[in-house]
């Protein structure tokens, strides 16, 4: 692609389908990484926790009860149901060369 300084405007390249898509997909899969790792992160301490059990530790103000133990679950629901769902390709029908899949 040539680039003539003088004739052409500098944001004409990124309104060209190819270059915004050079530029949205690598973001979107960080986007998308981002979002993942952080239900990640949440969910680690929670399996530590059910795993050592929820009486094994020191009960604070803030203790839910039989409800934590929920919320919990639901955690744990959510996170894997967004791993599932992120992983799909943004765009259909999904091609080797179409540069739309997560991964």
């Amino acid at each position: 692609m040539s680039y003539d300084h003088q004739s052409r405007n500098p944001a004409l390249p990124l309104c060209e389908k190819n270059e915004v898509l050079t530029y949205l997909v690598p973001y979107s899969r960080m986007v998308t990484a981002c979002i993942v790792l952080l239900y990640v992160s949440y969910a680690i301490p929670v399996i530590a926790l059910l795993v050592r059990g929820r009486n094994s530790i020191r009960h604070g103000p803030f203790w839910l009860g039989p409800f934590g133990l929920f919320a919990n679950c639901v955690l744990l629901a959510w996170t894997l149901f967004t791993i599932i769902m992120y992983s799909f390709p943004y765009y259909y029908p999904a091609t080797a060369n179409s540069k739309s899949t997560n991964y």
